[in-house]
């Protein structure tokens, strides 16, 4: 009974969404063509699917492509960069301190700002949108990595330190693998 319950509340919500955007589609003024009948403004739901065939299905599927490589080759050149630049910050201090700043100050600048910046020095193209998906990804990627690695627990770096472990041992065999959830959240 509580599973019918818990699972009832997101389509009851979803079957009022449905009921609003027909009563906001049928209730807009001249929202609705009065030489075709077709809508001008809000299309009311069923509207959605007539005129999805042929070239717009066609369309809508290129463009879902391209996004779909946009963010996988973006999300993997950030995760390359960004684990590589948290590993960087982490094993240096003076490196954390002179990319820190640099990367807050990207994070915080609105991508609508950026973008016409790429599409000037790089063009409207593939590489452009590879370009803003990795500044968009690469802080938290870096950031996850470097709380990660810096939040490896002091004994067990004693503990490496004990055997005399080099720090490409206690890169390679504690900080990794104890910053693996951090980084992949």
């Amino acid at each position: 009974k509580r599973r019918l319950f818990n699972a009832a509340g997101p389509v009851v919500v979803f079957l009022v969404f449905i009921a609003l955007w027909y009563l906001v589609a049928y209730s807009v003024h001249n929202n609705f063509s009065p030489a075709s009948g077709k809508p001008m403004i809000i299309p009311p739901p069923h509207r959605l699917f007539e005129d999805f065939h042929g070239p717009i299905r066609d369309r809508i599927f290129t463009a879902l492509l391209i996004s779909t490589r946009t963010a996988i080759a973006g999300l993997a050149i950030s995760a390359i960069i960004g684990i590589a630049v948290g590993i960087a910050m982490a094993q240096a201090k003076w490196i954390e301190r002179s990319l820190w700043p640099h990367l807050i100050a990207l994070q915080v600048t609105p991508i609508i700002a950026i973008v016409p910046l790429m599409i000037r020095l790089i063009g409207a193209n593939f590489t452009a949108r590879i370009t803003v998906t990795v500044i968009i990804s690469i802080f938290p990627i870096v950031s996850n990595t470097l709380f990660g690695i810096q939040s490896v627990h002091p004994s067990l770096h004693d503990l490496f330190r004990l055997q005399h472990s080099s720090r490409w041992v206690v890169l390679r065999k504690l900080q990794l693998p104890a910053a693996s959830p951090a980084i992949f959240t």
